[in-house]
């Protein structure tokens, strides 16, 4: 595993704070990545603040959320990395 990887991880494994999304997603709209995220117990914000636990990053990004995220020290992962962490997090039930 990446340190990249450990580092998310640790933090999806902390429900304190907000994570924010730009972008689109692969796996599912908007609405369903949301309620994935709450039901994980991350809650989602619109804007990027000083209380940011990280941002993540799908297709069509907002650049402007990125480098306000980089300029304040706010980790910044790609959807992959964000499904490569969930499944160290919750590993997938292999029957």
């Amino acid at each position: 595993m990446s340190d990249k990887i450990a580092s998310l991880v640790k933090l999806i494994e902390e429900p304190r704070g907000s994570i924010v999304l730009t972008g689109e997603f692969s796996c599912c709209d908007r609405m369903e990545s949301i309620n994935i995220f709450e039901v994980m117990g991350l809650r989602v914000s619109g804007s990027v603040y000083s209380k940011t636990k990280f941002l993540l990053v799908g297709d069509g990004y907002m650049q402007e959320k990125i480098d306000r995220a980089l300029s304040m020290g706010i980790p910044v992962f790609t959807e992959s990395e964000f499904w490569n962490a969930v499944d160290v997090v919750f590993p997938p039930n292999k029957n």
